[in-house]
């Protein structure tokens, strides 16, 4: 079964895959506001609204998952926009219109100045199944040395995850704690990673590189580590791309 949201919102198959196609008969409303840069063409402040009416009920279903009754789907939502000075805030939620509750909520928090400092805040919320704090950041803390890490932690002790079908328990999900060192002709990147793998279990990871600028680099790769659990982590000696004044036309 296809993840109700706003990718999935217009699609006329509510099944993934081909070997079972839902019989529709539905109409499908949505409103889109963004507010554009004139001068760079980057968005600067988007709001969503979207929901499905139901004309009948439906025929075709899953073994196990009960149809579908209600004649209106749930109500999305969804903003997302700058601040100023680095800061921008992403938020989406789903309202329950037949029960008058909030079944999915996200919201995130991104302060990234110029000077390559990051700082992330982020909250995910499924009823019964996820409800996770994360937090990650890159912040200098001395000359030429740097922190990082980020911390996912969840608060929900009931239902199973959704993703690794283990039974949520209250704790650290992922650590990852790093430091950088950077000069004119050599760095260093020490990396420690701890995860969990299953429930009760966890496993800790260290990765340790060296890098002569222009020559090579020696040691276990972090960066691929850094960059999934760091969001707007690049490379010490990357540029950030600069935006298009042609985004956001589609």
């Amino acid at each position: 079964m296809a993840d109700f949201n706003f990718a999935q919102l217009f699609s006329e198959n509510t099944f993934i895959g081909n070997d079972r196609i839902a019989d529709v008969d539905q109409l499908t409303a949505a409103a889109v506001s963004r507010v554009i840069d004139p001068s760079s063409g980057a968005e600067r402040f988007r709001f969503a609204v979207g929901q499905r009416l139901y004309f009948s009920k439906q025929r075709v279903a899953i073994p196990g998952i009960p149809p579908r009754t209600d004649e209106r789907s749930d109500l999305l939502l969804a903003a997302a926009g700058e601040l100023g000075g680095g800061m921008s805030f992403d938020t989406g939620l789903q309202y329950s219109v037949r029960d008058g509750d909030i079944p999915r909520f996200s919201a995130l928090w991104r302060y990234l100045p110029e000077d390559g400092r990051i700082l992330n805040l982020g909250l995910r919320y499924r009823r019964d199944e996820l409800g996770q704090l994360d937090t990650s950041w890159r912040w200098p803390v001395a000359p030429r040395w740097v922190m990082l890490g980020r911390l996912n932690y969840s608060f929900l002790g009931t239902g199973v995850d959704p993703i690794s079908q283990v039974p949520n328990e209250r704790g650290v999900i992922e650590a990852v704690l790093g430091v950088e060192y950077s000069s004119c002709c050599w760095g260093t990147s020490f990396v420690l990673q701890r995860f969990r793998t299953a429930q009760g279990q966890s496993t800790t990871a260290f990765f340790l590189q060296l890098e002569l600028k222009g020559l090579a680099r020696i040691g276990s790769d972090p960066f691929g580590i850094l960059r999934r659990n760091i969001p707007g982590y690049r490379l010490p000696h990357d540029r950030p791309e600069l935006p298009s004044r042609y985004f956001g036309y589609e």
